[in-house]
């Protein structure tokens, strides 16, 4: 489950800039995408999962300028989440909360709330409302884990234990094992579970 090596063979290859921008957007695109970030958790394969995403955010901006507005930032919302559930999954803690800040300053990308939802609901995740609904922060859905994460920063600040808070390594995995949930995540391509 090397996908950057794959990658790189692919990019490597002779195909024209048209062939590698295609790929990238089927690669970023259900079910592809579906499929890769399932291979990524459900195989624990997180250091994999870095070097994978981090590779992408490289391919986004080299392609910004043959991409729409909008597919740039749904392809760099799917990156940003992976990366964050990546940090999460591997606990990595301080990354996820630095990281979060960060995007959270840096990338503006919004979601429409309907107004019958009460704006206080977002506290500082809404950027604005007007007649048409309120707009909030893509990190408002996932906050919630943020939270979470920072409890757990102060827990381990304050000298409690942590352990059992922590997911589960790769390394509780058998090589069998990887290998039998990889495989079960490749048997679903063609049901509709992506």
């Amino acid at each position: 489950m090397d996908f950057v090596k794959q990658l790189i063979i692919y990019e490597g290859s002779q195909r024209s800039l048209d062939d590698k921008l295609t790929y990238f957007k089927k690669l970023l695109s259900y079910p592809y995408w579906n499929r890769a970030c399932k291979l990524i958790i459900y195989t624990r394969h997180y250091e994999q999962g870095f070097l994978f995403v981090e590779h992408m955010m490289k391919l986004l901006n080299s392609f910004k300028s043959r991409l729409s507005t909008k597919e740039f930032e749904e392809f760099d919302i799917n990156l940003i989440f992976l990366y964050l559930q990546i940090m999460d999954k591997s606990d990595r803690w301080m990354r996820y909360v630095e990281y979060f800040n960060l995007v959270r300053t840096e990338k503006p990308y919004n979601v429409t709330y309907s107004t019958s939802e009460p704006p206080e609901r977002f506290g500082d995740f809404l950027l604005r409302s007007d007649e048409d609904g309120h707009q909030v922060h893509f990190l408002y859905s996932i906050s919630s884990r943020y939270v979470v994460i920072k409890k757990k920063i102060e827990r381990l600040k304050n000298g409690a234990s942590v352990n059992h808070l922590k997911h589960h390594p790769q390394s509780g995995l058998s090589d069998e094992e990887i290998a039998r949930r990889f495989n079960h995540i490749l048997s679903l391509k063609d049901q509709r579970y992506f």
